[in-house]
């Protein structure tokens, strides 16, 4: 697991309630947007998986988290366009 996806992890899983049907208070907007997120820095399925459970269980953490690691990836990928990679 990259590193960075390590330290999202973390993050979220350490803001996470414990992970039942009652904690999971995502709306379904808030859920579709987490897939949308999570699908967009993830590409293996069980790490996917894994991931949106624990973002699910606290969607409002998990939201801010996503859409500034999304930001932060494709921000990265512009700059390498334009300059190159490190």
């Amino acid at each position: 697991m990259a590193k960075w996806l390590a330290r999202a992890h973390a993050m979220v899983a350490r803001t996470a309630p414990p992970n039942d049907a009652a904690s999971l208070a995502a709306t379904p907007e808030q859920a579709a947007e987490l897939r949308e997120l999570v699908a967009a820095i993830l590409h293996n399925d069980e790490e996917r998986a894994d991931v949106l459970r624990v973002a699910l269980a606290d969607p409002e953490s998990a939201l801010t988290s996503f859409r500034l690691l999304v930001a932060d990836t494709m921000e990265r990928k512009r700059h390498e366009a334009q300059f190159g990679s490190a």
